[in-house]
């Protein structure tokens, strides 16, 4: 089995897998987009028509996913169609963002029996990516005017690294894949 070729454009795949082949040991399976899950048939698994399909080889799970947060071992193919859901509902460049906030595990799910994000709380609580969190927090400081009307000479006094640390407490923050942080609002 070959990992997919790396993708600029961020669709969740899944190799999606015979259940009964796979507690067997046996692989059998393929690569697909996971918005197709709902469409893969154990026929498409196996290479055969559907009569050919062996007895109890009717299950498929997606044996490893790419583009996904941290969700657990062989999801279902209506998993699969969920998650896929939720994660294409945001731009493509915005989808790391959204992986990287599921797995800090301090997200806004979309109910209280699902891990599905919220993704329209994900949107508007999204700051950016930013090389650290002091870089984001100084690009506050100046659109707030946080000094505006204050004295140079009590500026000096001003202790940045206080600021930062208590602005920290509003927001949360993942590592980016390529360096850096992704930086979300908690409130």
């Amino acid at each position: 089995m070959t990992m997919p070729e790396t993708d600029t454009t961020h669709v969740p795949r899944i190799w999606a897998g015979c259940y009964a082949c796979y507690l067997q040991g046996r692989r059998v399976g393929d690569w697909y987009d996971a918005t197709e899950a709902m469409g893969i048939t154990p026929a498409c698994l196996h290479h055969v028509p559907a009569a050919r399909v062996p007895v109890g080889h009717d299950t498929i799970a997606a044996v490893e996913t790419v583009g996904f947060p941290e969700v657990g071992d062989l999801l279902s193919m209506p998993e699969v169609a969920a998650w896929a859901e939720a994660l294409t509902s945001v731009e493509p460049h915005l989808r790391p963002a959204l992986v990287a906030w599921v797995d800090c595990g301090d997200y806004v799910a979309q109910g209280r029996c699902t891990a599905l994000p919220a993704t329209d709380d994900f949107e508007e609580r999204y700051c950016g990516e930013w090389e650290s969190f002091d870089e984001f927090a100084h690009e506050e400081a100046g659109l707030t005017d946080l000094f505006a009307d204050v004295p140079d000479d009590l500026i000096r006094h001003f202790s940045m690294a206080s600021w930062t640390a208590e602005l920290a407490e509003g927001y949360t923050t993942a590592p980016c894949p390529g360096g850096g942080v992704y930086v979300y609002d908690r409130y």
